[in-house]
C-alpha cells in the first residue's frame, strides 16, 4: 500500500495517531491503559490505549515522525517538572510564565506531525488538512519551517498548574492536569481551521490556514515563534480549560455539509 508521507508502495504498520510516547505521562503504573478520573463519582477508570491506523504510514516514516514526538515529550517533561506548576494561579490576575528549554521549530513541526497523522487517516474526516497536507509534509521532510510559515500555521502553548485530586477507589493522589485527550478538538473558523491539542499538562491551540485567529483568549497569549531555544509558558489553572473550550465552540463550526465536502476532497486527492 502507499505510505501517505513518502508516497512509496511499502508495507504499512499500525501507526498511532496521537504520539504513543505520551502514554507513559498519563499511564497507571500498575495497569495497562490510560488513566482517567470520573469527576461525577470520583472513581478511577482505565481506558484503552491510543487509537491507531494501519493504512497511513510505513515503518520508516512512522519512526521519522517519532523523532518529532520525542521533542514534544521532552517539552512536556520539562514543563511538568517546573516549580511554577506547584503555585496555584490566581484566576483574576495575569498568568505568570516560565521559560522552558526547547527548540521551538522542532516543537511546531511536532504539532504539525500530529495533525498530519489525523489528516492522513480516514477515521476523522473533519481533521482533513486539505492542501496543507502537502505543505506540512514538505516542512517535516526538510526539518525546517519557511520564513512565511505563520501565513499557514501558528500555535499557542498554555501550561496547566498541578491540580491534585484523590479518587474514591484509591488513596493515590492524581494530577488532573496530566490527562490526555486522544483526539484533537476544533474545526473550521472562517478561512482557517483551529484545533485544541490537550496533552499532559500543556494545552496547545493550533491555527491552520490563511484566515485570522477567531478565538477571544488568543489576544492574551503570544504565538510560538520559530528558531528560538526556549518558550515562555504561562501557568494557568486547570479549571480554565472549560472556558477555553467555550471560546473555541463559539469560533468554529462542524457542519455535516462541510465534513462531507472534506471527505470528497480527500477522495479526489488520494485517487489522483
Amino acid at each position: 500500500m502507499i505510505c501517505k508521507l513518502c508516497k512509496q508502495d511499502k508495507k504499512l504498520i499500525r501507526a498511532h495517531l496521537m504520539p504513543d510516547s505520551l502514554v507513559s505521562r498519563v499511564v497507571d503504573k500498575t495497569k495497562e491503559g490510560l488513566k482517567s478520573i470520573d469527576l461525577r463519582d470520583g472513581t478511577t477508570k482505565i481506558r484503552q490505549t491510543l487509537e491507531a491506523d494501519k493504512e497511513i504510514l510505513c515503518g520508516k516514516c512512522d519512526s521519522y515522525l517519532g523523532l518529532y514526538d520525542e521533542k514534544l515529550v521532552q517539552l512536556i517533561d520539562r514543563w511538568s517538572a517546573a516549580p511554577i506548576r506547584r503555585i496555584a494561579p490566581d484566576k483574576d490576575s495575569p498568568a505568570r510564565a516560565e521559560k522552558i528549554d526547547c527548540n521551538t521549530t522542532d516543537l511546531l513541526l511536532s504539532l504539525a506531525a500530529i495533525l498530519l497523522r489525523f489528516s492522513f487517516s480516514t477515521r476523522h474526516e473533519w481533521m482533513s488538512l486539505g492542501k496543507y497536507e502537502e505543505i506540512f509534509s514538505a516542512w517535516i521532510k526538510a526539518r525546517e519551517l519557511p520564513q512565511n510559515f505563520e501565513r499557514y500555521f501558528s500555535a499557542i502553548a498554555l501550561g496547566y498548574a498541578i491540580e491534585p485530586a484523590c479518587s474514591k477507589d484509591s488513596t493515590d493522589i492524581i494530577d488532573l492536569s496530566k490527562f490526555l485527550r486522544q483526539i484533537p478538538r476544533g474545526g473550521r473558523s472562517g478561512q482557517a481551521h483551529q484545533y485544541f491539542l490537550e496533552l499532559p499538562s500543556i494545552f496547545f491551540i493550533v491555527k491552520v490556514g490563511q484566515g485570522q485567529w477567531n478565538f477571544e483568549s488568543q489576544t492574551n497569549y503570544p504565538t510560538i515563534p520559530a528558531n528560538a531555544q526556549n518558550l515562555a509558558i504561562p501557568n494557568l489553572p486547570f479549571s480554565l480549560t472549560k472556558t477555553f473550550r467555550e471560546d473555541m465552540a463559539k469560533a468554529v463550526s462542524l457542519s455535516e455539509r462541510w465534513i462531507q465536502r472534506q471527505h470528497l476532497n480527500r477522495q479526489a486527492r488520494h485517487t489522483k
